[in-house]
């Protein structure tokens, strides 16, 4: 429990400090003045739903003009029942506009589950880990709101299967 508290912590503080570093820039040099994405986003706050990266709450921070992190985490107890999941994709954006754009993907996730029986410990998630990589879309229903959908091949070491499987998600982007 305290491996999950501390990763879900080290994931938010990366994401704030981040998000402070760049918050206020120096509006007198020449890079303060270029748009990280085609259209004018930095940070966009959302959900993502995937067996790769993740399912649930969800990130997404311009790096460069074409290259972007995403992270997601869920963590969810209903009785004895503890779930968590987190993960994050490197996207590399092809084309980028107001419309939307083609994206590729590299990701992973690790997912973990528990219950309180004594009798069955551990992680109930048969392959926790997970890796892939594919190509996705995202499109731009108005100016800050976009849906996105990939479709990524997931490598699971445990049992050494390969699948391909979709992921959707929809995010707000602040400027």
């Amino acid at each position: 429990m305290t491996i999950v508290r501390t990763a879900v912590f080290a994931a938010l503080l990366l994401f704030v400090l981040n998000a402070a570093a760049t918050a206020q820039p120096d509006t007198t040099s020449a890079t303060a003045l270029t748009i990280p994405s085609a259209s004018g986003e930095k940070y966009a706050i959302g959900g993502n739903i995937g067996l790769l990266s993740g399912a649930g709450i969800s990130g997404q921070v311009f790096l460069t003009p074409r290259v972007s992190v995403q992270p997601t985490f869920f963590v969810i107890t209903l009785g004895d029942y503890f779930h968590f999941n987190m993960g994050g994709e490197i996207q590399y954006h092809f084309t980028r506009d107001r419309e939307g754009g083609v994206y590729s993907l590299l990701g992973a996730g690790y997912y973990h589950s528990t219950t309180s029986d004594t009798s069955k410990p551990g992680n109930r998630v048969a392959n926790p880990f997970r890796f892939g990589l594919g190509l996705g879309y995202e499109w731009f229903t108005s100016r800050n709101f976009a849906f996105s959908i990939a479709a990524a091949i997931h490598y699971f070491p445990y049992t050494s299967e390969f699948l391909p499987l979709p992921e959707f998600g929809m995010y707000y982007y602040f400027n």
